[in-house]
């Protein structure tokens, strides 16, 4: 662009230049002169009057060239001063950037991978990101990779929910993986196993079921009967029975209509 503003002016210049050397200049002046005289301008020598206006034009035209001269020469500074730099040593996967001349803002979005510190983001349901903290560890299958998989950990849990093209609400979780197989690229597919937060080997029961946090109602003889427990996480609606249930006991699930027939208040 400034290289196109210089040689219009350039061309400007020079045909101003000429048209006062041949006297086509001074010859349009004086036209403007007599038409001036006739409507009673007068005054100046009519020489003196032409002689510094074609000067004026010269100098103008002049300052014109030197400005667009100017901003050729600012311009390829700018260019040749200009840098990108990127606080990551890797792979440019995408930039926002596509067409020369167009300026970097800070809206400009760059993406740089470090193949020496690959994370693999997995998307999990909102129904079950509770049951998720960082430092899990997680079993990671590829797609590429049949019959193998790698182990790692939840690296960091993004708190913004995304909705996905089919509907499902989910939570993107970054894994991170240590010893990567050489084989592994940027980009591939396949399917994570996350351990969750539940201990192992425990009983879980609805959580509307345990009562004071101690107590659940369970059928014995078809009576009901009321059972001490102790109580570990409740997440997303289930409580963990930590002891005091046996995997055979049938916890009451509707304690309160079952209770209401055996003990009527009349």
């Amino acid at each position: 662009m400034a290289l196109n503003t210089y040689q219009s002016t350039r061309d400007s210049f020079d045909q101003t230049k000429d048209n006062s050397q041949t006297k086509v200049l001074q010859g349009s002046q004086q036209f403007v002169l007599d038409t001036q005289n006739k409507a009673g301008v007068s005054g100046q020598g009519e020489t003196d009057i032409i002689n510094n206006t074609v000067t004026r034009i010269l100098d103008q035209n002049q300052a014109n060239l030197n400005i667009s001269v100017l901003n050729v020469q600012l311009a390829n500074s700018a260019m040749q001063l200009s840098t990108l730099t990127s606080p990551i040593n890797g792979i440019v996967l995408h930039e926002d950037v596509t067409t020369a001349g167009v300026n970097i803002t800070p809206a400009t979005s760059f993406v740089v991978a470090d193949p020496n510190s690959m994370v693999f983001s997995a998307n999990v349901r909102q129904q079950d990101i509770d049951f998720i903290s960082v430092g899990n560890t997680v079993n990671v299958s590829l797609d590429a990779m049949k019959g193998q998989s790698m182990q790692g950990v939840v690296d960091k849990i993004y708190p913004q929910k995304i909705v996905l093209l089919n509907g499902d609400q989910v939570y993107r979780v970054d894994i991170k993986v240590n010893n990567l197989p050489s084989s592994v690229q940027f980009g591939q597919s396949g399917t994570v196993l996350i351990k969750s937060n539940f201990n192992q080997k425990v009983i879980l029961v609805p959580s509307w079921t345990v009562l004071s946090d101690s107590n659940v109602w369970v059928s014995s003889n078809g009576k009901p009967v009321l059972k001490k427990i102790n109580v570990g996480d409740t997440i997303n609606g289930q409580t963990e029975v930590l002891g005091g249930l046996s995997d055979t006991d049938k916890v009451i699930t509707n304690p309160e209509s079952i209770i209401s027939k055996l003990y009527s208040i009349k």
